[in-house]
């Protein structure tokens, strides 16, 4: 065979089999993926912020541009692993989708809504960089899972625009009721004291580049902060130190009031809202985040007139193997095929 710097196309094919061999037929198409470790996003306060970046690759088409799906891992609001679902999220990278995980401030470094910038950013890097990660820039979801979940659910509430100067107002007319007894604590019960407060979901640093999403597929997300058992297996509850404490402890006393609803998903979803459709997956027996969180949010957004769809697993309890099996992977690129036209 003559030596020198052969295409594919004009390479030649060994034909020759032997006896007890076998020839596999293959077509080029088989799905891989191609993992990027630790990208730097963005560094707000110095604290610099990495994305694990997985893209789909095949023989035939090593390059093609595929939509991108941004991933928030969750971890209760504090340090994340962010190497944990790799593997698992490889599936479904393995379909069609740049997966790009979030790394975002932990509650020890900043509390809500930091979270929210970080994955907003995380959004918008992967729409400025989309020709070097090979993504399809208007075709951008959001993902997350238990607190990612939160993160991402409130990621895609902020809307597409910069909010960094002015914040969002917080829709305190629209507050669920909510009933607190004399024994809760003065935090559970519902604030009407929140006029005029703005919400900062941004801290931009990719001016002019928009943080709009086709959709969010929200994993067992811990969407609510505001009843006494919303976290089951979390008691007492409001402790110093504890994961709800830290997560809105960064807030100034003076903001306190309502936090619980401003950081709840529901409290900002009315028949005004221009969330884009949500995917919401839950299992029947979760101890750590309560189930009742996917149903309300479910509710809400219907009720709301958005775009919506719930899937509740039998008996499955936080997170685990279940919710990467193919029945759920399969709806979830439904939804995700489904809302590729709804693009930003």
């Amino acid at each position: 065979m003559e030596v020198r710097n052969w295409t594919y196309k004009d390479f030649p094919e060994w034909t020759e089999v032997p006896d007890g061999a076998e020839m596999i037929p293959v077509t080029g198409d088989e799905p891989g993926t191609f993992y990027v470790p630790d990208v730097e996003y963005a560094r707000p306060d110095g604290i610099p912020l990495h994305l694990q970046i997985l893209m789909p690759v095949s023989r035939r088409e090593p390059e093609k541009s595929c939509p991108c799906i941004v991933y928030v891992q969750g971890s209760g609001w504090m340090e994340q692993d962010c190497y944990h679902s790799v593997g698992r999220i490889a599936k479904l990278a393995e379909r069609g989708y740049v997966i790009a995980v979030v790394q975002y401030r932990h509650s020890g470094q900043a509390g809500f809504p930091a979270q929210i910038q970080d994955a907003r950013n995380a959004v918008r890097f992967m729409r400025k960089n989309a020709q070097t990660w090979h993504v399809i820039p208007d075709q951008i979801f959001l993902a997350g899972s238990s607190s990612g979940g939160h993160t991402a659910v409130f990621a895609a509430l902020a809307g597409p625009d910069d909010c960094t100067e002015n914040g969002i107002p917080f829709p305190e007319a629209q507050l669920p009721l909510f009933s607190g007894g004399a024994a809760d604590p003065e935090h559970l019960r519902l604030s009407r004291t929140q006029k005029g407060v703005r919400v900062m979901f941004d801290r931009n640093q990719y001016p002019g580049v928009s943080a709009g999403v086709c959709g969010v597929i929200d994993l067992y997300g811990c969407v609510s902060v505001r009843r006494e058992d919303d976290f089951p297996s979390l008691y007492p509850r409001w402790q110093e130190g504890g994961m709800d404490t830290s997560f809105l402890s960064h807030i100034p006393e003076a903001e306190r009031p309502g936090i619980s609803e401003r950081a709840t998903a529901v409290c900002w979803i009315t028949e005004k809202t221009k969330i884009p459709p949500v995917f919401i997956a839950h299992g029947t027996k979760d101890r750590i985040v309560n189930t009742r969180q996917s149903v309300e949010l479910y509710q809400t957004l219907r009720k709301s007139g958005i775009p919506c769809e719930l899937h509740l697993l039998g008996g499955a309890d936080h997170g685990g193997p279940e919710f990467w099996m193919d029945a759920i992977l399969d709806r979830e690129v439904h939804f995700l095929r489904e809302n590729l036209r709804g693009t930003v």
